[in-house]
C-alpha cells in the first residue's frame, strides 16, 4: 500500500470522526501534510493536491485558524475535495 494512500485514507477517517468540521479538517490536514508531493504522488495528482493543501492553510498563522476564518460552505467544499482526492489516490494506487 502506498504512503499517499495510507495518509489520504487517514485524512478521510479524520473527517468522519468526532468534533467540529474545523477540528476534523485540521486533523485531516495533519495526515495530508505527511504526503510528499514529489515522492508520493503521481505527477497528474500533484497540482490538485498542492492546491488543496494550500487552500486549507490559507489566511492564518495556523491551519485551525485558517479553517476557522472560512464560512461553512467553504469548509464543506474543502471536505468534499479531500474525499475526491482520496478517490483519485485510490485509483492511482489500487490495492492488491
Amino acid at each position: 500500500m502506498s504512503i499517499a494512500y495510507e495518509h489520504a485514507r487517514d485524512a478521510i477517517a479524520a473527517l468522519t470522526g468526532e468534533g467540529t468540521l474545523v477540528d476534523r479538517l485540521a486533523l485531516s490536514h495533519t495526515f495530508l501534510a505527511r504526503i510528499s508531493t514529489d515522492r508520493d504522488l503521481p505527477e497528474v495528482l500533484r497540482p490538485r493536491f498542492d492546491e488543496l493543501v494550500a487552500d486549507i492553510e490559507y489566511g492564518a498563522d495556523s491551519v485551525a485558524g485558517a479553517i476557522a476564518l472560512m464560512n461553512e460552505t467553504d469548509r464543506r467544499h474543502l471536505a468534499d475535495r479531500v474525499i475526491a482526492l482520496f478517490a483519485d489516490v485510490a485509483r492511482a494506487f489500487p490495492k492488491d
